[in-house]
């Protein structure tokens, strides 16, 4: 990591030359809490996809990157152990209500599978071409505008950590010099 640290400015100076924003999806979701909205869908226009608009006016393109949950995998077993409160499976649906234990709601795989696909379908249908957009979906990468992804498809990387060092190679390799990695 030190061959990288003389490379790295602090957020306020990077701002303003931003090619490349990495988000990681799963903290976004952390941090944007419901809040007064109802619905999911409307989670969605009113937390997450603004949020990703906001991030698209800072950068000339936005890349949002998910962990993938694995069935049966060491890590899913070992998150299961640790839920100190039991969760419950719920339909992630446009009209589906705002869990009122969100926190909760997050600790279940399956509920945050279908979230971060819903919430992908939301931001890639509000999308323009004008402002690029990558976002992954399990093994997938999604674009708007479509564009050559051979590069990092398939996208086998389970942690969004580690995704999101591959979405920057890939930015550096298309010529986008400037990444702002927005995440762990």
């Amino acid at each position: 990591m030190g061959c990288l640290e003389k490379h790295v400015v602090t957020v306020s100076n990077a701002r303003q030359e931003t090619d490349v924003s990495v988000m990681d999806g799963a903290i976004i979701v952390n941090m944007l809490k419901p809040g007064g909205c109802k619905t999911l869908v409307e989670y969605a226009a009113k937390m997450f996809v603004l949020c990703a608009k906001k991030e698209q006016n800072c950068a000339k393109r936005v890349d949002i990157v998910w962990d993938q949950y694995i069935d049966n995998s060491l890590k899913a077993s070992t998150r299961e152990k640790r839920a100190s409160c039991p969760s419950q499976r719920r339909r992630v649906e446009a009209t589906s209500p705002i869990p009122k234990r969100w926190q909760q709601f997050l600790r279940l795989d399956s509920n945050k599978i279908e979230l971060s696909q819903f919430l992908n379908n939301e931001l890639l249908s509000s999308a323009s071409a004008e402002q690029p957009l990558v976002v992954t979906d399990g093994g997938n990468v999604l674009c708007v505008p479509d564009r050559n992804v051979k590069m990092i498809v398939p996208c086998n990387h389970k942690e969004a950590d580690s995704m999101i060092f591959v979405h920057v190679s890939y930015a550096f390799l298309q010529g986008f010099h400037k990444t702002l990695v927005l995440g762990p």
